[in-house]
Parts: C-alpha cells; sequence; structure tokens
C-alpha cells in the first residue's frame, strides 16, 4: 500500500533496500513485506521480497525449517496380475482387550492388486512363524490360493527364518518394508485404522467381545465401494453383490 511517508524505489536498486535494511534480518516473506511497505515502495514489490527472502543464504543455513519438504510419496507398482489374491499385504493389530479366548491380536490380509478385499483373523500378540503361516493357510491360503508376492512389514514373525524358508519353498516373494517406513504397507496401515476405530465403537460396552464382531466387519469392509477400483472386493471377487443380514 502506497503512503504519502513511502519512498518510491526506482528498478535495479531493489535489492540494496533488502540488504541494508536495518533490521538485517528477515523475519519471514510475510513479516518483511509489512516491514519494507511502511518505508519504501516499488512495482511489483510483493514477488521481489518473496524471491528475495527466500533465496537468501543467510536465512537459509541459520533458520530452522517448521515446514520441512516432505519426499513425495512413491506407490507400490501394479503387479499387473489380474487375479485376486496374487498380490497381498499383511500386518497385525495387537494389544487389543484379551477374549475369553485369549486372543488379543488380529491378522489383517488384503488384496493388493485387485480387489482390496480384507481377511481378519483372531490371534495373539505373541504368533509366531510357524502359527502365522498356519493362519494364513486356514483363512486366505485355503479360500484364494498362494499368492505371487506378500508385502509385509519387519516384524519378528516375518524375518523369522522358518518363514523366509517357507515362502521360498512356496515360491511366494517375499517384500520386506523398510524398517520406520510404516508407509511401505500403507494399504494394510489404512485397513488397521478403519478395523481398530469401528470395533471401539462396535464394541464400546463390552471391548472383549471385539472378536465376535471380525466376521460382521469384514462383510461389511468387502460389501462396501472401494475409491481406487470404483467397485466392491465382493462383486470384483464373485461378480455380484451378497447381501447382508442387515439388508434382507
Amino acid at each position: 500500500m502506497v503512503t504519502s511517508a513511502s519512498i518510491l524505489i526506482a528498478p535495479g536498486t531493489w535489492a540494496i533496500v533488502l540488504q541494508s535494511w536495518k533490521p538485517q534480518v528477515h523475519p519471514g516473506i510475510q513479516k518483511t513485506k509489512d516491514l519494507v511497505k511502511r518505508e519504501y515502495y516499488w512495482e511489483g514489490m510483493d514477488q521481489f521480497i518473496t524471491q528475495y527472502v527466500r533465496g537468501c543464504a543467510i536465512c537459509q543455513t541459520t533458520k530452522v525449517r517448521t515446514h520441512p519438504t516432505k519426499a513425495p510419496l512413491m506407490p507400490i507398482p501394479h503387479s499387473g496380475n489380474t487375479c485376486p489374491f496374487q498380490v497381498i499385504t499383511m500386518d497385525y493389530i495387537t494389544d487389543l482387550p484379551p477374549t475369553s479366548d485369549g486372543y488379543d491380536a488380529i491378522q489383517v490380509v488384503v488384496d493388493h492388486d485387485v480387489t482390496k478385499a480384507v481377511v481378519l483373523s483372531p490371534c495373539t500378540k505373541q504368533i509366531t512363524a510357524i502359527g502365522a503361516a498356519s493362519l494364513l493357510w486356514k483363512d486366505t491360503f485355503s479360500r484364494y490360493g498362494l499368492p505371487q508376492k506378500m508385502i509385509l512389514d519387519r516384524g519378528p514373525q516375518f524375518v523369522a527364518e522358518a518363514f523366509r524358508e517357507l515362502h521360498q519353498a512356496l515360491g511366494i516373494e517375499t517384500a520386506l518394508s523398510t524398517t520406520y517406513h510404516p508407509q511401505t504397507d500403507g494399504q494394510t496401515e489404512r485397513v488397521n485404522q478403519e478395523v481398530d476405530l469401528d470395533l471401539r465403537i462396535y464394541c464400546a460396552n463390552n471391548p472383549e467381545k471385539w472378536a465376535e464382531f471380525l466376521p460382521a466387519w469384514e462383510f461389511a469392509h468387502n460389501q462396501r465401494v472401494h475409491s481406487s477400483t470404483g467397485k466392491s472386493p465382493f462383486k470384483l471377487l464373485y461378480g455380484y453383490q451378497p447381501e447382508g443380514v442387515g439388508t434382507v
């Protein structure tokens, strides 16, 4: 804003104003603009000050960045396989209230490439590599066959020698996430959040009965339209939309 006290600065001398400016410190882009405009004016000063402060070597090397640049997330590419459950992700939800059967965790398996269908299995936090493999066979492999690839985090059961040897014998490729980078398996992490949130609602009065609600939650998830496919997992799996008890 131009005032009667503003000094009009000629082109070519704008940088001199900021270099010899009284405070000698740039208090951020917006604050620098406000302070300079109290005494000076030139055409296009907003854009010039923005570029000048961003390029100030002293500010860039000494000030703390409160909004650090984040590296872009790189989604795991589609394998090209059109068969369900050929590429799956697996993770665990742990530290749940113990049930009467001794369960305190959930094994979460998601069809990564095709349908986004979910398989939930109650288990214990201390599940071993053999226990994890047995649960996979009982609830996932027996229904959809062996996958070509599994995307896993670095849980102790997944890095165990027995688990690796089993995958090698079955011809299953294992892709382990980078340590402290859960976004590698972000699809399953997102499902984990939804399961945890919904179970809090379902089991608010009886939290130790969460395992009883897993079949209903799995059915509800698999009949909902998924944003990335535009169809429900059931529709992609079976070619039709099964009706739930609540819709009959």
